[in-house]
């Protein structure tokens, strides 16, 4: 505020705030958990309110680019806008809101769950949980829609599964 001037209120933006402290975020042990049951809480629901409504928009083709896709850094990209976009496909502006708010911890997630399983078969399968995913969208089944998003997002603990 300076004297003889006009004040101009903008809307706070909290995605700036968190690139600027995500360092330290990322440096805290235990927060790979801490965005993973963040994300759980968020794109289960997505997925399920996706389903509701049958809103598959954009998903295939984003599964059709990773397929196409040799470049890991672009592949991470596409599964980011992938996860991205099934979240707006819910119609619900909070959760967006919600992802959004966090998109520097999200891209950070998303690279470590992928460096986990890092093997060429292993991304494979990823690419197919996200193809069977919008498959089930498409035909609005709810609760088997919610069901294939925990197990997507639980990498660590199904490791075993996605590398057999």
């Amino acid at each position: 505020i300076r004297p003889k001037e006009k004040t101009r209120v903008q809307a706070f933006q909290i995605e700036p705030f968190i690139q600027r402290i995500s360092p330290l975020l990322f440096a805290q042990m235990g927060c790979e958990q801490d965005i993973a049951q963040f994300r759980l809480a968020v794109e289960i629901k997505a997925a399920q309110l996706a389903a509701e409504k049958g809103a598959d928009e954009g998903l295939m083709e984003l599964v059709a680019a990773m397929r196409q896709c040799e470049d890991e850094a672009q592949a991470a990209q596409l599964d980011l806008q992938f996860h991205k976009a099934l979240v707006r496909n819910s119609g619900n502006t909070l959760l967006k809101i919600a992802l959004d708010s966090v998109g520097s911890l999200m891209e950070y997630s998303v690279a470590h769950n992928r460096r986990q399983i890092s093997t060429h078969s292993s991304l494979a399968i990823l690419i197919d949980q996200h193809e069977q995913l919008t498959r089930t969208i498409a035909a609005r089944q709810t609760e088997k829609a919610a069901e294939l998003m925990k197990r997507h997002l639980r990498l660590e603990e199904n490791r075993e599964e996605i590398e057999k």
